[in-house]
């Protein structure tokens, strides 16, 4: 079943596009919680990742608790009851793969084999390969503290959800290191320094410009 876009995940979407379309592609979006972000994020990866000409079939989500990853993939989901991603994406074309050391639990119906929990490259590696030649696009999803392992990787996109937890030092300058066309930060809560150059979601050399901002 689709769902119609709110206004303001469109107002979002759109001010993307523009950005997009003005050359840049690292920014900031601030959406309030309960605005609705992971279909937002569902949305870019579709747009910028999937229906990308010549994409390299695999995008990464970022994030700082691993249930915040499970619910991206949606456990739980069934085709007939979709979840998270799942929801806006649809249930076939697309496989998940879980890069942290953390239980992770597929959704059901789909095996550990097509959507594996690893903390080795080369298995992520391997799952992006497999999938695309069975016709699928990969989504990773990664916890901050192990995407230190990933930068070797190309991605279509990068979602940093939560992206105020990128403000810690030892994630920091990795965030610059990821390979991918396009990087977006998502958080309802945008932690500054003074310095616009400093340890901030505000230093724009590392995070880019605020694209928008939607209030509560």
């Amino acid at each position: 079943m689709y769902f119609e876009r709110y206004q303001h995940q469109q107002e979002v979407l759109d001010n993307i596009q523009s950005y997009v379309d003005s050359g840049k592609s690292v920014g900031r979006v601030i959406v309030p919680t309960g605005g609705g972000k992971t279909r937002i994020e569902a949305d870019v990866i579709k747009k910028y990742g999937i229906e990308k000409e010549n994409n390299v079939s695999a995008s990464l989500v970022l994030f700082h608790r691993i249930a915040l990853g499970q619910q991206h993939i949606g456990l739980g989901s069934t085709p007939e009851n979709p979840k998270g991603f799942r929801q806006w994406l649809g249930f076939d074309g697309w496989r998940a793969a879980a890069f942290h050391s953390g239980e992770h639990s597929s959704p059901v119906g789909i095996s550990l084999k097509d959507e594996p929990q690893t903390t080795n490259v080369s298995v992520i590696k391997r799952h992006i390969k497999r999938q695309k030649s069975l016709g699928n696009y990969s989504i990773i999803v990664s916890t901050y503290q192990s995407y230190h392992k990933l930068l070797d990787i190309d991605f279509d996109v990068v979602i940093a959800d939560e992206s105020q937890f990128l403000v810690q030092e030892k994630y920091f300058y990795l965030f610059k290191s990821l390979k991918s066309s396009l990087k977006f930060c998502f958080t309802a809560t945008e932690k500054w320094t003074d310095s616009d150059n400093g340890f901030g979601l505000n230093n724009s050399s590392i995070f880019g410009d605020r694209i928008c901002t939607i209030k509560a």
